[in-house]
C-alpha cells in the first residue's frame, strides 16, 4: 500500500501564493520510486495507491512506478483507489471520479480503480454505481464503518457493512471488497462470509473514443459532435491582452480571460507562453498553478501548447487533468519522436501529431502518406493508440486529411501473441517472451523481410499450423535487434493466413503463439 503522503501537487500550500508548492512533481516522483522499488524488493506482487485524493499525485506515482517497468522490464499491476471529499462526489481537490480515472488510464497495468475511505457504506454506494457503469475495469470498495462520532469511534457493526457490501456485490456493481478506517477483524471475516459465492462484477469492453479531463470529463467523439471549441486567447500569440498581463504577472486577470473563453462555450482552453520576453517554462507552470485554484477555469481541458519541449513538460507536471499536447511531429527525425512520444504516454497526455518529417511539411496528398504512416507505425511500440489519444492537425484539405485515417494501429497485449508491422523503412517483428516476462523484437529492413516469407525452406509444418523460423544470421548487419534470441519461431494457423494478411504497404496482424512453441 502506498498512500496519499500530506503534500498536494495540485493545492496552493499558501493560499495567499496560489502557485507556491511545497513539493514538485519530479519530488514526489522520486519519493514513490523509492517507496515502490522497496515494495517490490520485499515481495509485493502488485500496489495499490490509496485514499487518492489528488490526481496530479497519483500521476506522479504511476510516472515513478512505469519508470521502474521501464528499468527492470517489469508490468508492474497498480490498483487505484480513490477518496471523495464530500457527497457531490468529487475529490478534495474539485475532481469528479470519471475525470479523475481519466487522468490516471493512460497506466497500461492497471488492476482495478475503486473507493475507499471517505464515508460509510451506504453514502458511496451512489458513486460505485456511477463507476461500476463506465469503468473498464475491476471496482473495488473498501469503506469506513461509517462516519466518527464525537469520540472519534466507528459504530458501523461487522453485520451492516457486511450486508449493505453484499447488495452491491449482487446487483453486480463491484470486484474487489474490503474495508477501511475504524473497520476490523470482524469486518473483514463478515464481508468474506457475506460474498462468498457471489458472482462478480462483469467488466466492460474498453472504449477506444478520446477522452480527456480538467476538473470535469470531456469526451471528443465526431460521432456524436464533429466540433470541440477550443479556445486560443490563453495564447501569448493570439491575445495582445493575455500577453501583456502574463508579461505584468497579473495572473487573476489572465485567468479571466480563459474563464470568458469557458464561459463561450470552450470546452478545452489552449495555453501557450513562447515569447522572447518571457521565461516559457516558468510561466507556464505559474499559471497551470494558479488555474488549479479556480474551478470555474480548471474544469476545462488544458491544451498544453509550446515549440519548447521543457515548457510542455511543465505544463503537464502542473495539471492534474489528462491534457492535450500540442505538439510533436517527426522534423528532428525518428528517435526524438520516440522520446517526446513515451514521456507523453508516461505523463497520461493526449497528443496533437503534425504533418512534419525532416524534409518540411506535407503539401500534398501523396508526400502526406510517408510522416502519417511512420507516425501510425509507431504504435507497434504502444505509444500512441491512433484511436484514443491521438489527434492529426495535417491543416490540409479534407481529402488529404483523409490519409491520416487509412491506419491499422497495432495494439500488442501482454500474452502469446506476436505481431509484425511496417515501422518507417523497417519491419518489426515484436513477440512476448513469457520465460524472461518481457517484450522483445526483431527489426527488418524491408528486403529482408520479404526474404523470409519467400524462402518456402524457413517455413515448417506444425500440428495445428505453420512456424516461420527466423534466424538472426540471415538478418542484415544493418538492421537493429534488441533481443538476444539467435532464433525466433512465429506461428501462423494457415499458410493462407499469411498470405492474405501480409501486405506489401500498410499491414499488421497478430497471431496466437500455442504455449508449446512459446
Amino acid at each position: 500500500s502506498m498512500g496519499p503522503t500530506a503534500k498536494s501537487l495540485s493545492l496552493a500550500s499558501d493560499m495567499s501564493k496560489p502557485a507556491h508548492r511545497s513539493v514538485s512533481f519530479d519530488e514526489m516522483a522520486e519519493a514513490y520510486r523509492e517507496q515502490a522499488e522497496a515494495l517490490l524488493e520485499g515481495g509485493a506482487d502488485f500496489l495499490l495507491l490509496e485514499t487518492c485524493y489528488d490526481a496530479l499525485n497519483t500521476k506522479a506515482a504511476l510516472y515513478a512506478i512505469s519508470d521502474i517497468n521501464r528499468r527492470f522490464h517489469r508490468q508492474i499491476p497498480v490498483m487505484v483507489s480513490v477518496t471523495i471529499n464530500d457527497r457531490s462526489g468529487r475529490t478534495l481537490t474539485g475532481q469528479t471520479l470519471w475525470a479523475f480515472y481519466t487522468s490516471i488510464s493512460h497506466y497500461p497495468y492497471l488492476l482495478s480503480f475503486g473507493l475507499n475511505c471517505s464515508f460509510g457504506v451506504t453514502d458511496l454506494r451512489p458513486f460505485v454505481e456511477q463507476l461500476s457503469a463506465n469503468v473498464p475495469l475491476p471496482i473495488s470498495i473498501y469503506p469506513n464503518a461509517g462516519l466518527p462520532n464525537q469520540m472519534g469511534e466507528y459504530d458501523e457493526l461487522p453485520s451492516f457493512t457486511a450486508q449493505h457490501l453484499r447488495e452491491m456485490a449482487e446487483a453486480g456493481l463491484i470486484n474487489i471488497a474490503g474495508g477501511c478506517c475504524g473497520t476490523n477483524e470482524q469486518h473483514i471475516r463478515a464481508i468474506a462470509d457475506a460474498l462468498h459465492n457471489i458472482e462478480p462484477r462483469t467488466v466492460p469492453a474498453k472504449d477506444d473514443r478520446l477522452r480527456v479531463s480538467g476538473l470535469e470529463p470531456l469526451l471528443i467523439d465526431r460521432k456524436t459532435q464533429n466540433f470541440t471549441n477550443v479556445g486560443e486567447r490563453t495564447n501569448v500569440a493570439g491575445s495582445r491582452r493575455f500577453a501583456r498581463l502574463i508579461a505584468e504577472k497579473q495572473y487573476d486577470e489572465a485567468l479571466a480571460v480563459a474563464r470568458q473563453q469557458i464561459e463561450g462555450g470552450a470546452t478545452v482552453i489552449d495555453i501557450n507562453m513562447d515569447d522572447a520576453m518571457l521565461d516559457s517554462q516558468q510561466e507556464m507552470q505559474t499559471f497551470c498553478r494558479h488555474i488549479s485554484g479556480e474551478p470555474a477555469v480548471g474544469k476545462a481541458v488544458l491544451m498544453i501548447d509550446s515549440s519548447d519541449w521543457p515548457t510542455i513538460l511543465a505544463g503537464l507536471k502542473n495539471a492534474q487533468g489528462k491534457c492535450i499536447v500540442n505538439s510533436i511531429s517527426l522534423k528532428a527525425g525518428e528517435q526524438d519522436f520516440l522520446t517526446k512520444a513515451t514521456e507523453l504516454r508516461r505523463l497520461g497526455a493526449a497528443v496533437v501529431v503534425m504533418a512534419f518529417d525532416e524534409e518540411g511539411q506535407a503539401t500534398q496528398v501523396r508526400s502526406t502518406i510517408s510522416p502519417a504512416n511512420e507516425e501510425e507505425g509507431f504504435t507497434v511500440y504502444g505509444l500512441i493508440n491512433l484511436t484514443k489519444d491521438h489527434i492529426t492537425d495535417p491543416s490540409k484539405s479534407e481529402q488529404e486529411t483523409l490519409t491520416y485515417w487509412i491506419s491499422f494501429p497495432f495494439d500488442v497485449k501482454i500474452g502469446d501473441i506476436f505481431g509484425f508491422g511496417e515501422v518507417g523503412k523497417y519491419w518489426m517483428i515484436k513477440y512476448y517472451d513469457g520465460a524472461e516476462r518481457a517484450e522483445k523484437g526483431w527489426f527488418l529492413d524491408t528486403k529482408t523481410f520479404w526474404k523470409f516469407f519467400m524462402d518456402t525452406d524457413s517455413i515448417m509444418r506444425a500440428n495445428t499450423g505453420y512456424v516461420l523460423t527466423l534466424n538472426k544470421s540471415m538478418l542484415n548487419t544493418s538492421c537493429p535487434v534488441y533481443d538476444n534470441t539467435s532464433t525466433l519461431q512465429l506461428y501462423f494457423p494457415s499458410l493462407e493466413k499469411i498470405k492474405t494478411n501480409i501486405h506489401a504497404d500498410y499491414t499488421t496482424t497478430t497471431c496466437t503463439i500455442p504455449a508449446h512453441i512459446c
